[in-house]
């Protein structure tokens, strides 16, 4: 589980759109090289298990587990405010 100021950190990248509404069109998954994960920021530990995405912008974003799942959750409420914002 997320402790709260990471949770805030995701959020604040949305908010930001340093993180895309719109869901990854693919999703990978295998062992870290070591780099950060693109919602926290933190390092994903060598050879610990990380998640690849990539979307409509092409770019590969890599997350640990846990914040790719929360990211998920947050991205669904984002679409949905700006849904009933246009």
């Amino acid at each position: 589980m997320l402790d709260e100021a990471t949770r805030k950190t995701i959020e604040a990248k949305f908010e930001s759109r340093e993180l895309p509404a719109t869901a990854p069109e693919s999703v990978w998954g295998g062992r870290s090289p070591g780099r950060p994960c693109a919602a926290c920021g933190e390092v994903i530990k060598v050879n610990h298990f990380e998640l690849e995405t990539v979307g409509a912008d092409r770019i590969s974003r890599y997350y640990h587990p846990e914040c790719l799942t929360y990211a998920s959750e947050v991205r669904g409420r984002v679409q949905a405010q700006r849904a009933n914002c246009a």
